[in-house]
């Protein structure tokens, strides 16, 4: 498989833009949002908007709550990779490793250091959260609200 990411300038970038949006939050402005940052809207279902934002259909992924408001938008750095490849799963890893360090070049020290499985790594700003996490096929960087946040590390 052609594993491909985000060049380092791309996830710095990506990192900093996210953390800087001020918005509202609203499901209304994700069009907007979306376009500013040089993406399309791939389709809006149920509590759930997908965007290209380059890597492909669904490279991003925005979720709505049942008020309209945004809880969090995810975006994927990396094409996904085959979880039953050593090879992939450890190139998935060291892009984690990669990336993390990117961010953290950009916006200094995160707040969070979550280890294990699926890692994540967090930024916490006053409002809005940005953090680098990989799933079993891909690598994300995403941004959300604080108390969205807030309520999935208390429930889990």
């Amino acid at each position: 498989m052609a594993e491909r990411m985000l060049d380092d300038q791309a996830i710095r970038e990506l990192a900093v833009r996210l953390r800087d949006l001020e918005w509202s939050w609203s499901q209304t402005e994700v069009p907007a949002i979306a376009q500013e940052l040089g993406w399309t809207v791939d389709g809006d279902f149920d509590g759930i908007i997908e965007l290209d934002t380059g890597l492909g259909p669904a490279s991003g992924v925005v979720e709505v709550n049942d008020e309209g408001a945004v809880d969090i938008i995810v975006v994927s750095a990396t094409s996904y990779i085959d979880p039953d490849e050593p090879a992939e799963r450890a190139w998935l890893r060291d892009g984690f490793a990669h990336a993390t360090s990117l961010v953290t070049e950009a916006l200094g020290e995160p707040t969070l250091k979550r280890p294990g499985s699926s890692p994540q790594v967090r930024w916490r700003g006053e409002n809005s959260t940005l953090g680098v996490n990989t799933t079993s096929v891909s690598l994300k960087i995403f941004v959300a609200r604080n108390d969205y946040l807030d309520d999935e590390d208390y429930w889990g």
